[in-house]
């Protein structure tokens, strides 16, 4: 048998290799870079609405220690310290030396070695996540960081005067004593989010109403939270707050002592 040997085999050539080219890949760059662009704001919103949520958590858990505080002594409001008007400068809670309002209800917090005192230096464990703290706080010129040392630099407040305990002589508010007396519990401002501002401590753990606007953190999307008299939560903008205090603060059912 004759072999067909017309039939020679042909090599086929290797096929070239393909490479992206500079266009190509500064293409994929520019697509990536616009869906980051268009993803990041979407991320910082998510985060903004967590931060918020762990803020409102904190402030509602205060809101109930002011509560229990009252139940358990009598039915005595929680005061900015124990030597204020409320109490005609002796402590009705009987420490040495001044106590605090984060001091007073440490136990309510789950915070049994909250320390005492303006300058009381606060656990490590309760400087960072925890019911004193803000996630959304920024650091201040008061502290030049985020997170409290002292007691003076937690995140939350407490209005000075009437809700805080103090009187005013002008323009003239005298204190509530016990929580019965609130004429106005769901309006009443009990605690609020506080920052400090360049040398003064006022503001991280009281606000001095008449300026409340410097010392008032607006800091979720330009609002703030606030806990009021009955317990409940609300987020409050500065024009908000501006508008019910906007005739006098101190007659303001938010800030001062209504009639």
């Amino acid at each position: 048998m004759r072999s067909d040997k017309s039939k020679i085999p042909v090599r086929e050539s290797s096929p070239m290799k393909k490479y992206f080219t500079l266009i190509e890949l500064l293409v994929v760059i520019a697509i990536i870079a616009i869906l980051a662009a268009m993803l990041l704001p979407a991320l910082k919103t998510a985060k903004d609405v967590a931060n918020n949520a762990v803020c409102g958590g904190n402030m509602k858990q205060l809101g109930y220690a002011w509560i229990y505080y009252s139940g358990d002594y009598d039915d005595w409001l929680l005061s900015l310290t124990n030597t204020v008007s409320r109490f005609g400068g002796a402590g009705y809670v009987t420490n040495t030396g001044a106590n605090y309002w984060p001091y007073a209800v440490r136990d309510y917090l789950n915070m049994p070695t909250m320390v005492d005192g303006y300058w009381g230096g606060i656990p490590v464990k309760y400087r960072g996540r925890s019911l004193i703290t803000c996630p959304s706080m920024r650091a201040t010129p008061q502290s030049g960081k985020i997170n409290p040392d002292y007691l003076f630099e937690i995140h939350y407040a407490m209005p000075q005067y009437n809700m805080g305990g103090d009187n005013k002589a002008s323009p003239s508010i005298v204190a509530y004593q016990k929580i019965h007396q609130l004429k106005y519990p769901s309006d009443q401002c009990v605690f609020i989010e506080g920052r400090s501002n360049s040398g003064s401590y006022s503001g991280r753990f009281v606000i001095d109403q008449p300026n409340w606007a410097t010392y008032t953190d607006f800091r979720h999307n330009k609002s703030t939270n606030t806990i009021l008299g009955d317990g409940h939560l609300e987020h409050r903008t500065m024009q908000e707050i501006s508008n019910e205090v906007s005739v006098s603060w101190n007659t303001s059912k938010f800030f001062g002592c209504p009639p």
